[in-house]
C-alpha cells in the first residue's frame, strides 16, 4: 500500500507544474476573446480562481486522497471539462478553442493512452453542453491578428512543458531499469556476479573458445575455515569476511576477469585468455593477500585465519558443453580440499572426460 500510494502522489507531482503552465498560458487565449465580448463579473473570477487556484488544489486533492493516482486522473478529466466550458464561453472562437481543447487532449493521451483520451474527449463534450446551457454565448469562430497571437504562447510553451516532464519521467526509468539489471547480475552481499549472471558469462566465454581455440581458464574457491568463523564469531562475522574477501578479490583480478558468487563461501572466477599455470599464479597472489586477513582481533587467542582451496580448469577442446568445463573445475577443487585444504588443483580433462 506505501508503494502504491508513493506512486500516485509521483504522479501528481509529475503533472503539477504542466497544469500551473497550461492554466496560466491558457488564461491569455480566453481573455482575448473575453474583452472582445460582454462578460459577467462572476465569469471573470471563475477565470481568475480556474487559472491561479485549481492547479494546488487539485495536487492537494489528489496527494490527500486514498488513491492518489485515482484522484489525478479524476483531476485530468476535470481539466477537460473546464477546457470545454472555455471553449463554449469563447462562442469556439476557432484557434483558442482549438487549443483548450487539443492541449488537454494531449495531457490525457499521456497520462492514459487513447482509452482515457476518449474519456477526456466525453468530458471535453460535457463541459461544452455545460457552457451552452448556463451562458448562451452566441457562437461566433472568427480568430483575429491579435487572438492568434494571444495563442501562440500555450502552443509553443505547453508541449515543451510537457516534453520535459515526459524526458525526466524517461530518465527515472531508464536508471530503474539499470538499477534493476543490475540486482539481477549483482550478489547483493559482496557486488560480485551472482551464479545465474556468472554461468551465462562462462556459456558466453565457453561458445567463443570453442570457435577460436582461444585459452581461459576457470577458478573454483572454497574459503577455509568459514564455517568455524560463523560457529565462533557469529553470521556477521561470516559475512563481513566475505565482503572483505570479495573486496580482495576485486583488486586482485584483471579487469577482463569475471568472479562471481554462488552462495555461502564458494566463489568462482572466469579467466579469459588466461592458461591454468598463469592462473596458479593468480591464486598465489591472492593467498599472499589473504594471509593477514582473520576473524577476531589480532590478540584474540580465538581469532581464525582464512585459507583457500581452489580448483583450475583450462579449457580444452574435449569438452562436449560448459557443464564438461565446470565439473573439471568442481573435481580439482574437491581433490585440494582432500589433500589437506589451502591448496590450489589443475584438473585434468581426461580424467574428467573419462
Amino acid at each position: 500500500m506505501p508503494d502504491v500510494l508513493t506512486r500516485g502522489r509521483n504522479f501528481a507531482r509529475r503533472l503539477w507544474l504542466p497544469r500551473a503552465i497550461g492554466l496560466l498560458l491558457s488564461l491569455s487565449c480566453i481573455v482575448s476573446v473575453q474583452i472582445t465580448q460582454p462578460v459577467s463579473l462572476w465569469l471573470w473570477i471563475l477565470l481568475l480562481a480556474n487559472a491561479l487556484c485549481w492547479s494546488p488544489l487539485a495536487y492537494w486533492r489528489a496527494v490527500r486522497a486514498r488513491d492518489p493516482y485515482r484522484a489525478e486522473l479524476g483531476n485530468l478529466l476535470l481539466d477537460c471539462g473546464s477546457a470545454g466550458f472555455w471553449a463554449a464561453s469563447m462562442g469556439f472562437n476557432l484557434l483558442p478553442s482549438v487549443t483548450l481543447l487539443a492541449m488537454t487532449g494531449l495531457n490525457m493521451l499521456g497520462a492514459g493512452g487513447l482509452a482515457f483520451w476518449r474519456r477526456g474527449l466525453l468530458a471535453q463534450l460535457a463541459g461544452i453542453l455545460v457552457g451552452l446551457v448556463v451562458l448562451r454565448h452566441p457562437v461566433a469562430i472568427e480568430t483575429s491578428t491579435a487572438q492568434i497571437y494571444a495563442c501562440l504562447p500555450m502552443i509553443i510553451a505547453y508541449p515543451w512543458a510537457l516534453g520535459l516532464v515526459s524526458f525526466r519521467l524517461a530518465q527515472q526509468l531508464s536508471r530503474r531499469q539499470q538499477e534493476l539489471e543490475l540486482i539481477s547480475k549483482q550478489d547483493g552481499m559482496t557486488g560480485l556476479h551472482n551464479r545465474t549472471h556468472w554461468d551465462q558469462l562462462v556459456q558466453r566465454e565457453f561458445a567463443r573458445c570453442k570457435r577460436s581455440g582461444a585459452a581461459a581458464s576457470l577458478v573454483m574457491i572454497d574459503l577455509d575455515n568459514f564455517k568455524l568463523i560463523n560457529d565462533r564469531f557469529g553470521h556477521q562475522a561470516g559475512d563481513e569476511m566475505l565482503r572483505q574477501f570479495s573486496g580482495l578479490l576485486a583488486r586482485t583480478i584483471r579487469t577482463s576477469d569475471l568472479a562471481g558468487r554462488f552462495g555461502g563461501d564458494e566463489f568462482g572466477i572466469l579467466l579469459p585468455d588466461t592458461s591454468p599455470e598463469r592462473a596458479l599464479d593468480l591464486i598465489r597472489r591472492l593467498q599472499e593477500r589473504l594471509h593477514d586477513m582473520q576473524a577476531g582481533g589480532p590478540g584474540d587467542r580465538q581469532n581464525v585465519r582464512v585459507g583457500l582451496s581452489c580448483g583450475i580448469a583450462g579449457f580444452d577442446r574435449a569438452y562436449d558443453d560448459v557443464a564438461h568445463w565446470l565439473q573439471a573445475a568442481d573435481f580439482a577443487l574437491y581433490r585440494a580440499k582432500a589433500q589437506g585444504r589451502g591448496r590450489a588443483e589443475v584438473a585434468d580433462p581426461q580424467g574428467v572426460l573419462a
